[in-house]
């Protein structure tokens, strides 16, 4: 695209209007003699046509024009076209957070541990009820063997009032302090008091049990069901005195044995029993599923609810601790909840200012929590009792959001992998409008586009940016892309081929785009207020390649001089003084309308010479006009000077350059007195 520069050059100051009438003053009395036809001469005289001075100091007067140095020594040579915008402080402001998240754990109270039973004994069983026929004995006799006559006693269980057993062990002893031995065999059955069986054979001994000996057995109590009064029933035989006398008075009638029954770490499924302290264990974790990934955060909005329906018959303690939610010195979250018996309890704590610390290559992440439910010891209340059942469950909720209920928990600060977060560059809009307009045919070879830019941010800083230059006719664009802006290798992008965007002759130059964090694999540490800020530059040196029609279009020139008839020859001299490295072609135009000079004018401007001017060269050319020509001169009005560039590299306007370009015309004409009278 051509580039035109319009150069407004001081008008021609003075037309010197030179007529020269020479006339011959005839003396009177002279004695000359009187020719018979009036004579006539020819005359010359100068006229001023243009003056132009192609200066870059004085069509380059806009503030945002400067001079730089062409070399190393310094010196300010160089023209340019310089700026720079303030990129404003920008802040990634977006809050940072993870979903709201929810468990619900049942724990069951499982297999119930009661105490120990102790050892208690029934109330005797007398030789003369398992043996009525003692009664009629008296003296010295032989009790032959015999069979038992079943014989129940009456038995109370302290601890319980009913009991589905899970395991236990119970002990039944029978001490036998009769005159007699026991067995083989001596079976033990346990019946309510209703006299259904409960236990058949809780146990069984298939050896003697000597006078004044005790012998035990060992009741596996899994899967059996008692209640808390029950009856020993005591059935077997007894080989008597094995066949030798013994004296039988009251002592030997009223002789006996007991059962004595006791039982340790006995466990039940369900119960109605004195229950000692109970305890349920959890460990679990909550999941939460977020785009932000992290790995230490502090809270910023955050809820924790707790709603606990305990199904115990039990009053119990609730402990809970959350390892994964921590306080400033790193101690994990932990709170008793007291639960009354069947009872619902809902509770909420601030989490605000805690900090989450989570592992974060898991993916889900994982909220690590555990609680532990201790229940009362029911023995020391006043009503002792409790109905218990291992699906007894204790339900608990927790649930985790941020300042409401499906909100997300919010960070001040967090260390992890963060989702991205956008945030839009201020447009910023460069007017170009103190370039050279006139400029046609001349292309900048050198241009520089910078954004440059300073941020607290020690993380990556991905930025796409859109550079536009744009005039009424077309425009160009220029793309960045995922340039990382806080690495310090890369803190200044240079905008490529910027010198393709000045050459489209915009009128304004945009610059619109966003920064970009987060969004990547990437630990990072992210609090909300990472800011940046940068300038965008424009150096545009005026260092040109020309093209085949390169041109600057100087102003046109109003002619005001009067020309005479009878012009016989007319000369135009260029003076000029070409201090610029390029080659230039002047050609000097008129016309008699300025707008024939305008491209597109149906009317042609006549052209009255052309010249080729070197480089680096001074001189006065002549041009001599031929008779067509001269005939222009009859309606000229305007007169303009065309300055066409040339050179096979690079041009450079330095600041001390110009192009001194004068010319006038010398015309000469006859000057015929006859011609005025006739």
């Amino acid at each position: 695209m051509n580039n035109y520069i319009n150069l407004n050059q001081t008008a021609i100051k003075t037309f010197r209007s030179v007529l020269i009438v020479v006339f011959l003053v005839l003396m009177a009395g002279c004695s000359l003699k009187i020719p018979s036809e009036e004579p006539s001469w020819t005359v010359n005289f100068d006229f001023p046509l243009t003056k132009d001075n192609v200066s870059m100091k004085e069509i380059l007067d806009d503030s945002l024009l400067t001079t730089i140095p062409l070399d190393g020594n310094g010196e300010p040579v160089l023209y340019a076209f310089q700026d720079t915008i303030e990129i404003e402080e920008q802040t990634f402001d977006d809050t940072v957070g993870v979903d709201p998240t929810e468990k619900l754990v049942s724990s069951e109270l499982d297999t119930i541990e009661l105490e120990n039973i102790d050892p208690k004994k029934t109330d005797a069983y007398l030789l003369s009820e398992i043996y009525p026929t003692v009664s009629s004995m008296s003296g010295s006799n032989v009790i032959p063997a015999f069979t038992l006559s079943p014989v129940a006693k009456n038995f109370t269980f302290e601890d319980f009032k009913s009991a589905d057993f899970a395991g236990g062990s119970m002990s039944m002893t029978i001490q036998n302090d009769m005159v007699i031995p026991l067995g083989p065999p001596v079976n033990v059955d346990i019946q309510d008091m209703n006299g259904n069986t409960l236990v058949a054979s809780a146990a069984k001994w298939e050896e003697e049990i000597a006078s004044n000996t005790a012998s035990s057995k060992i009741l596996n109590m899994a899967g059996i069901s008692l209640v808390g009064e029950i009856k020993i029933v005591v059935t077997g035989s007894s080989p008597g005195s094995g066949g030798t006398a013994i004296n039988v008075d009251d002592a030997a009638r009223s002789s006996s044995f007991t059962v004595e029954i006791s039982a340790s770490e006995p466990k039940v499924t369900s119960a109605v029993a004195q229950v000692p302290e109970q305890t349920i264990d959890e460990i679990g974790v909550i999941q939460i599923d977020s785009e932000n990934k992290v790995e230490r955060a502090k809270i910023d909005r955050g809820i924790l609810a707790i709603k606990i329906t305990n199904g115990l018959d039990l009053e119990a303690d609730l402990k809970l601790t959350i390892s994964s939610i921590q306080d400033d010195n790193g101690t994990a979250f932990s709170q008793l909840i007291q639960m009354p018996r069947n009872d619902e309890v809902v509770s909420s704590y601030d989490l605000n200012s805690k900090w989450m610390v989570l592992d974060v290559t898991m993916d889900p992440q994982k909220v690590n929590y555990s609680y532990e439910v201790v229940t009362e010891d029911s023995k020391s209340d006043t009503d002792p009792f409790r109905n218990v059942s291992s699906i007894d469950v204790v339900d608990v909720e927790i649930d985790l959001y941020g300042s409401g209920e499906g909100e997300q928990i919010t960070f001040s600060e967090i260390k992890g992998i963060i989702a991205a977060i956008e945030e839009p560059i201020e447009t910023i809009r460069q007017e170009i409008s103190a370039l050279p307009d006139e400029f046609d045919g001349m292309e900048f070879m050198e241009a520089e586009m910078n954004l440059v830019f300073d941020s607290n941010i020690e993380f990556p800083v991905k930025l796409d940016m859109d550079i536009v230059a744009f005039n009424n006719d077309t425009s160009a664009t220029r793309q960045i892309r995922g340039w990382n802006v806080t690495h310090p290798d890369s803190q200044t992008i240079i905008i490529p081929d910027a010198a393709g965007l000045i050459n489209i002759k915009p009128d304004s130059i945009l610059a619109s785009g966003t920064a970009v964090i987060g969004g990547s694999n990437d630990v990072v540490t992210y609090q909300g207020n990472e800011s940046f800020s940068g300038i965008f530059s424009i150096s545009i040196p005026f260092v040109f390649q020309l093209a085949d029609d390169a041109m600057i279009d100087l102003d046109a020139e109003k002619i005001d001089q009067e020309f005479p008839e009878n012009i016989e020859s007319v000369t135009v001299f260029l003076e000029y003084d070409n201090m610029f490295d390029f080659d230039t072609n002047i050609s000097l135009l008129s016309a008699a309308n300025e707008s024939h000079f305008e491209t597109g004018s149906p009317t042609s401007p006549n052209v009255l010479g052309s010249l080729s001017i070197k480089g680096n060269s001074s001189s006065i050319d002549s041009l001599h006009l031929d008779e067509s020509q001269i005939e222009l001169f009859d309606d000229i009005i305007f007169v303009k000077t065309n300055v066409f560039l040339s050179s096979n590299g690079e041009v450079k306007f330095l600041s001390t350059d110009s192009l001194k370009i004068t010319s006038y015309g010398s015309v000469k004409y006859l000057v015929d007195p006859t011609s005025d009278e006739n």
